[in-house]
């Protein structure tokens, strides 16, 4: 279940950890978003997972609906991700990450517990 969520049929995803650094300044990255998806483009080679990807500026942007959308959705299970909203609130005050306006980082239920591999 967990492969299955993350995996999309296949379709483009952003990692987490960038998910989390681009929502905590959902504005910019909206701006840049918007830039990247002014241009023609029919490939993308992302510096992770498979490359290149034959993808045009539409689905360039579904990987980042996140943004659109205003909520921090991750295709992920939400027990796989728990440790990281975990990490997150844990991290001290006076360190240099603020919060985001897009709410915490939520997946969907796989009907996993413990973040377990389903």
């Amino acid at each position: 279940k967990a492969f299955a969520a993350f995996s999309g049929g296949g379709a483009p995803v952003v990692a987490p950890i960038i998910q989390i650094i681009l929502s905590r300044a959902p504005d910019a990255s909206k701006r840049w978003l918007d830039s990247v998806c002014r241009w023609d483009f029919e490939r993308v080679v992302p510096c992770h997972f498979d490359a290149p990807l034959a993808l045009t500026p539409s689905k360039f942007r579904e990987a980042f609906a996140f943004i659109d959308k205003g909520r921090n959705d991750l295709r992920s299970c939400d027990e796989d991700i728990a440790f990281l909203r975990d990490a997150l609130d844990g991290l001290p005050p006076d360190l240099a990450l603020f919060d985001t306006p897009l709410g915490p980082l939520r997946g969907t239920s796989c009907g996993t517990s413990e973040g377990g591999m389903a």
